[in-house]
């Protein structure tokens, strides 16, 4: 019984160790999903400022685009300048022209030397014209090759922007999808919680129960252990007043006949006495049969809890192997996420290999049932016995 009793007691410390590890399993999910919540969410606001930043470079782009174009204007305006010039050159060489004619008739220069005069004037003219144009021209031409550059460029800051917002919206996409397996793996390991809860409130239940009937069985063996005792003194005594009756009645016939009526009387009451030893006898038989019924139900009991300890073994060594694989896998998750997120999540990630959460329960719920069912099943066969 002592024995039986420290069974319960361990079996009591195991439920509570083991609802305490479920707990602690629990936080570790809710800490879990907050964080890839949060993981999603700075995701999201880095996005958003790839956005702004995107926009950014299309602004700057269209900018550029607005400064060839000005280039471009302005160089309209340089040819527009030197063709005013052309014709200021053309205005002044026939002022110049008049000049020099109304010079010669006043003069009466040979015509010969203002023909050249007129020419070295107009070389000087067309020479100073020519380098100012090529000069312009030469200023124009690199503004315009400049600005095709920046423009070249922001074309392909442009695109490297596209494709790094490419790259996070693949990286969104593996994330909302690892936030709903996670949040489908909490929803079922919550409901796998609230069975085990329930299982857990039957199996203290069912050890109520088996409490109270070891202590009715134990109250009851103890009760025919006394019957017994008083039997056996009883049927000591009436073996003694058998003696003495027939010791009696031998001296009675002995005696005298006027004694029969006292030893017909001593008869009966012999009579009485052996019925008595016989019922006492048939419930000794009785007792005895009740007392190995109850020493059959404290062994079988005692198997059934030495059962129970082998199934609560193989759990813990089920409950291991689950820890080593949700490691594993966490470690798989944490090296592909660092792979694809950069250096910059390293330090965090590292932290949660630290976090060692019991995600992968649903797949033992049928042991949990099983365990459930092998304890309905030793109450109800000690209810039965």
């Amino acid at each position: 019984m002592q024995m039986l009793h420290k069974k319960l007691e361990a079996s009591e410390k195991f439920k509570t160790e083991y609802r305490k590890s479920y707990e602690d399993a629990k936080n570790d999910l809710n800490k879990e999903s907050l964080e890839w919540r949060r993981k999603y969410e700075e995701t999201w606001n880095k996005k958003a400022v790839k956005d702004q930043v995107k926009v950014g470079t299309m602004s700057g782009a269209h900018e550029a685009e607005a400064r060839l174009a000005a280039s471009h204007g302005q160089t309209q305006l340089a040819w527009k300048k030197a063709d005013e010039w052309k014709e200021k050159y053309v205005i002044a060489v026939n002022e110049f022209k008049a000049n020099i004619e109304k010079e010669n008739v006043l003069l009466e220069y040979p015509i010969e030397d203002v023909n050249c005069r007129e020419e070295a004037l107009s070389a000087e003219l067309c020479n100073s014209l020519a380098e100012k144009q090529d000069k312009e021209i030469k200023v124009k031409i690199a503004k315009l090759e400049e600005a095709e550059q920046k423009i070249t460029t922001l074309n392909l800051d442009l695109k490297g922007a596209q494709e790094k917002m490419d790259k996070y919206e693949l990286e969104l996409s593996a994330l909302k999808l690892q936030l709903k397996n996670l949040t489908d793996k909490y929803e079922s390991v919550k409901t796998v919680a609230h069975a085990l809860e329930m299982q857990a409130q039957i199996l203290v239940q069912d050890r109520t129960q088996m409490e109270q009937k070891y202590l009715s069985e134990s109250k009851r063996f103890e009760e025919a252990n006394e019957r017994c005792k008083v039997t056996a003194e009883e049927v000591k005594v009436a073996n003694k007043f058998v003696e003495t009756a027939q010791s009696d009645v031998l001296a009675a016939q002995n005696s005298k006949w006027d004694a029969s009526q006292l030893a017909i009387e001593r008869l009966a009451r012999m009579e009485t006495a052996q019925k008595q030893i016989e019922d006492l006898e048939r419930q000794k038989v009785d007792l005895a049969s009740e007392v190995d019924r109850l020493r059959i139900s404290e062994v079988d009991a005692i198997s059934r809890v030495a059962l129970l300890e082998a199934m609560v073994k193989e759990r813990d060594q089920e409950l291991e192997a689950l820890k080593m694989k949700c490691e594993q896998r966490l470690s798989s998750m944490l090296g592909q996420n660092i792979m694809a997120n950069g250096p910059s999540l390293h330090a965090e990630l590292q932290q949660r290999k630290l976090v060692s959460p019991q995600v992968e329960l649903s797949p033992d719920h049928s042991n949990e049932t099983a365990l459930g069912s092998e304890m309905e099943t030793i109450a109800w066969g000690n209810g039965q016995g």
